[in-house]
This record gives structure tokens, sequence and C-alpha cells, in this order.
């Protein structure tokens, strides 16, 4: 079955969507004042957080599933199958200074799964905190929205370092 050619272009573009509203969502998440629901005088940081939140979550969600399908699982998450050879050697290299090459199901390929894993779980904890708002246990997914989020920022920190050292050694190579 065959996409619409406006879902094939936003398929083509998630890591760069993720980036731009990603780049809009963390370093204003600290201006929030959202408990179990969006209060009566909202400010427009709150809306733009839930609503833009919402649309990114769902986005990133299809990021993780357009990683992880047609058998990419197998390159972020090889432990699952065991299949840790690569990791190991790139493990003693890091011994003897060198870089782990990037792709492969290696250390940087690993660090990458885990991140999938922390934007599925911001993306599904953020989204139940929108869909039981106005209810109690909209608190408990706040608390694992707001938890995840800050692995997440983590993450990205060590994503955004890694890319860099990872476009320095191509430049350096050339």
């Amino acid at each position: 079955m065959k996409l619409p050619r406006f879902f094939s272009v936003i398929s083509a573009k998630l890591h760069i969507i993720m980036i731009a509203t990603c780049a809009i969502l963390l370093p204003t998440s600290g201006w929030l004042l959202i408990g179990k629901q969006l209060r009566v005088n909202a400010s427009i940081w709150d809306y733009v957080h839930v609503y833009l939140g919402t649309i990114t979550a769902i986005l990133g969600l299809c990021f993780v599933v357009k990683c992880c399908i047609k058998g990419g699982w197998r390159q972020f998450f090889p432990w699952v199958v065991l299949d840790l050879s690569q990791f190991f050697a790139d493990v003693k290299g890091l011994f003897k200074a060198q870089l782990p090459s990037s792709g492969g199901k290696g250390l940087l390929s690993i660090i990458e799964g885990v991140g999938l894993l922390l934007l599925a779980g911001v993306c599904i904890s953020g989204l139940m905190w929108v869909l039981t708002q106005g209810d109690m246990e909209a608190l408990t997914w706040r608390k694992y929205h707001v938890t995840l989020a800050e692995y997440f920022v983590t993450f990205v920190a060590v994503h955004m370092v890694l890319a860099l050292v990872h476009v320095i050694e191509m430049i350096k190579n050339s």
C-alpha cells in the first residue's frame, strides 16, 4: 500500500521535524504550569506545548516505527537477539582511543536505540497525560512524562555530541 504523497514527504522528513519540534518543546517546558489539566487562564506556552506536543508525540511514534520496521530494530536493539559482537568491538576500541563507527549494530546504534525507547516513552506518556486530562490519573502520567523527558534531554545532548564527533571524524578522514 502506497502512502499519499503528503505522508511520504512527512515520513522522509521525520528526523528533521522531530529536531524542530523538540527544539521548541524542550527549552520551553520549564515555563509550563500544567497539572492534571490546562488551566482556564493557561499561557500561550501551555497551549503550544499541549497541541504541538500532541502532534510531535504522534509523529515521534511514527519515527520510532519507521526506524524499527523492515528489520531496523536489529540495528538499534541487537542485544535482543544477543548480537553484541560489534558493540564489544567498539568498547574495546574505546580503550585503544578509537572512535566507534556509526551505523551497524555497535555502541552508537545501541545509544540511538536507547533514544528511541526514551522518545517512545515521552510520546506515550505525553499522549496519556492529554487523554486523561482532568482525572487524577493525569498527574501520574505527568510525572512519567516529566521524568522521561528529563532522560530524553540527556540523550539529545549525548546524541548531539556524538553527531558532532562523527562530522568531525568525516571531515578529518576526507
